[in-house]
């Protein structure tokens, strides 16, 4: 499969090296539309086999001829894209990103309003919550570990994962966090959870903090379907 992958990698490049000499013709929408399709079957393929390394470097093919087209691609492709490369963050423990990648995908089914269903919604808002909070709170920082995180290959590599989400800035916390408000995110939740946000972000009640979040966790643990919709991982 890896020998495969790599194949159709150098196809990929050879086709755009030798673009006068060949008989393919990356401009044609359908033939990008082609290239895509397989890419991202290769992606799911990749993910079955718990292949992470491929699917990652499938990611990036896949973001690379997003870019390279000139129409936009399908709403059903976007939607297996970033379901994808959510799954992916989670695998690599970059949670940051997992819960901007679930805005995403939250952003994209929102604007499907004909397709999608009140409680498709309801399960993608529920998950971005429950992503958005788990988000590890960064660390205060002396101005020497600011200077020391700027290195070059730190910010190369959130820029190039910021890319994969069209991302003008990299996602933070805060920025999630306040994004939940803006996208009316907490208005589709399930009404057992609403209350979780209000006691984590908005209120300061350190000692009521325990047995008010302990009831929405329990909630979320009980659910029926919390290990299928993967609340259970937050």
């Amino acid at each position: 499969f890896r020998k495969l992958c790599e194949t159709l990698r150098q196809h990929m490049v050879q086709s755009q090296k030798y673009s006068n000499s060949t008989s393919i013709d990356l401009s044609k929408p359908e033939t990008q539309n082609a290239h895509l399709e397989t890419r991202l079957i290769q992606l799911n393929h990749a993910m079955n086999m718990e292949l992470w390394q491929e699917a990652y470097k499938a990611v990036e093919d896949i973001y690379g001829l997003m870019t390279l087209s000139k129409s936009k691609p399908k709403p059903s492709q976007m939607f297996n894209y970033y379901t994808k490369l959510s799954a992916i963050f989670w695998k690599a423990g970059n949670h940051l990103f997992h819960a901007a990648t679930l805005q995403k995908l939250f952003v994209l089914l929102k604007e499907q309003k004909k397709s999608i269903t009140p409680e498709e919604l309801t399960k993608i808002s529920t998950r971005l919550l429950l992503a958005t909070l788990a988000s590890p709170i960064p660390p205060n920082k002396s101005p020497i570990d600011e200077c020391l995180d700027q290195d070059e290959v730190t910010q190369e590599k959130i820029k190039r994962l910021s890319g994969l989400l069209s991302l003008q800035q990299p996602p933070t916390r805060l920025s999630l966090i306040k994004d939940l408000s803006k996208y009316n995110v907490m208005q589709h939740v399930y009404p057992e959870l609403r209350d979780l946000y209000r006691w984590l972000e908005g209120e300061f009640h350190p000692l009521k903090l325990s047995e008010r979040v302990t009831k929405c966790l329990d909630y979320v643990q009980t659910k029926p379907d919390a290990v299928e919709e993967n609340y259970i991982q937050y």
